[in-house]
Formats: C-alpha cells, sequence, structure tokens
C-alpha cells in the first residue's frame, strides 16, 4: 500500500539533542579527525557519542589516561554521555587460542581504559567461524565471555550475519544485554519487529544505517524504503524504548541526509521542542 507521507532526501541541521525519549549517539568517525576533535564537534548535536576503537598490530585509536580525562571533562560540560563500540577484530570466538586470548586481553583493555567515562554499555561482536560445530562454538563463545571483566549487562552483544537467537542460550544464562543492529537485520532479511520482541528485555542499544539495494550498508537512512522507516518507526515507538539508538553513519554528508529522517514527523511522531521549528 502506498502511503501518501514524503520522505525527505537531505536534513538541513542535525541538532537532535535533548528531543527524544531515547538517546541519540553518532560515532566518534563523523568527521575525518580523532576522536577528542569529533567529540568537540558533535557535543552539541546529540545526547551521546559511540567510541569506535580499535587495536591491531600496526595501529591503535584507544585513549590514553590523559585522553580519558579529557574526554570525561568535555562530556560533563556538554551533559552528553558515551558508548563503547570493542574493536570489530577483537575475535573472542576464535577457534585458535592465542588470536583469542589476545581478542580477550584487547577488550579487557579498552574496558579497563574508558571506565571512568561511565559508558552506558559496550558493544561487543561475537563472530561465527564458518567450520566449527555449534555446541563447540557456544562452549568457546561462553568460556571468553566469562573472562570479560566488567557486568555482564554493560556488555551488549550484537546481531551480525547470523540468527542472534542461536547464541542466545549463552546471552541469557549469563545474563548479557543485546544490540540490535537494524541494517545488518535488513542484510540478512530478519524481521525487525520479531528480532526486537524476542530481545526487548535485554535492548540497551539500537545501531541504524541505511541498506541499499545491494546490501551495502552504513549509508544514509534516506536509502531506505518508506515502509521500512515506518517499521522502525513503529517498532521503536510501540514499546517506548529509552536506550541509546545510534545513527551509525560516518561521514558529515551522511549524518545531514540522515537528519531529513529523523525530523520527518510522520516516522517518529515525537513531540518536538517548539525552539527546534518542527
Amino acid at each position: 500500500m502506498q502511503s501518501d507521507h514524503h520522505v525527505p532526501s537531505e536534513g538541513t541541521a542535525f541538532l537532535f539533542k535533548n528531543i527524544f525519549p531515547f538517546s541519540l549517539s553518532v560515532p566518534s568517525y563523523i568527521y575525518p579527525a580523532g576522536i577528542k576533535e569529533n567529540i568537540l564537534l558533535l557535543k552539541d548535536m546529540v545526547d551521546e557519542i559511540e567510541l569506535v576503537l580499535f587495536e591491531s598490530y600496526d595501529a591503535s585509536n584507544i585513549p590514553t589516561p590523559s585522553d580519558i580525562r579529557e574526554f570525561k571533562d568535555i562530556a560533563t560540560d556538554a551533559g552528553i554521555r558515551f558508548n563503547v563500540h570493542l574493536p570489530l577484530d577483537a575475535d573472542l570466538a576464535h577457534p585458535e587460542e592465542g588470536p583469542r586470548r589476545h581478542a580477550l586481553d584487547t577488550v579487557n583493555e579498552i574496558i579497563h581504559s574508558t571506565w571512568p567515562l561511565d559508558p552506558t554499555t559496550y558493544t561487543l561482536h561475537i563472530n561465527k567461524p564458518e567450520k566449527q560445530e555449534h555446541a563447540q562454538w557456544l562452549d568457546t563463545v561462553q568460556e571468553s565471555l566469562m573472562h570479560v571483566q566488567c557486568p555482564s549487562r554493560l556488555v551488549s552483544i550484537e546481531n551480525l550475519n547470523y540468527d542472534l537467537i542461536e547464541i542466545g542460550p549463552v546471552i541469557e544464562s549469563m545474563d548479557f544485554s543485546v544490540c540490535m543492529d537494524i541494517g545488518h537485520l535488513i542484510v540478512d532479511k530478519y524481521d525487525i519487529a520479531s528480532f526486537f520482541n524476542h530481545f526487548r528485555d535485554r535492548l540497551t542499544t539500537i545501531h541504524l544505517h541505511g541498506v541499499d539495494e545491494n546490501g551495502k550498508d552504513h549509508l544514509p537512512l534516506n536509502v531506505l524504503p518508506e515502509e521500512t522507516l515506518f517499521t522502525i518507526g513503529e517498532t521503536i515507538l510501540e514499546h517506548d524504548f529509552k536506550g541509546t539508538l545510534s545513527i551509525e553513519v560516518f561521514s558529515y554528508d551522511h549524518l545531514m541526509a540522515s537528519g531529513g529522517i529523523l525530523a520527518w514527523k510522520a516516522l517518529k511522531n515525537f513531540t518536538m521542542r517548539p525552539q527546534q521549528g518542527f
């Protein structure tokens, strides 16, 4: 059925701080600059900043203690918070013990270094190796997660390219939280509302980004079909989600284009502050 609502293609500004019932977040890589520079440029736009961190054998962006103190001071003055996305390549499910131990050390190092920031959550990827028995994979994951040095409810396990229900027994028995990446659900053709309903008592974070017809993700929200946008909006509204919604795009242009969708009252149906002009 065709809707009468018009979806805007661009946003003229991205100023959505203290507007939504949830905490609106964007990554620390919107501008081609360092984390601190991004924090300074984004602090008046949103409620929260997603610190996207990595550590590889030849590069790292893990903040120093001095950086953390600066980030905390900026956040306190600006009235914002942080959430932390742990490194994508920190593979706690790796079938080999050496890489798995290195990944665990990296995860714990980042948790310890960023703990003074009081993050709303730590988002964690749990990969699923192609050639490993399901039971062995679950055992490996559970063993690794036992050694993550953080309260389990502060760690949100993100859905990737497999059905997160497969790892549900571990999530439930160890009492972890969940990050719902809507873009990943769209790519893999999973039902958004069903996922939300299944994990809603554990959902702390939602990652939202556009996906084109070829399955390319982390695009601006205006590439999503109108029907998908309504499904997302209705799902969030119906259950009065009050966690963190992160617009997971990685450029200023994509953020601005996404701003037009956030300002679309037919999607969000929120009461806006009069001074915002919507």
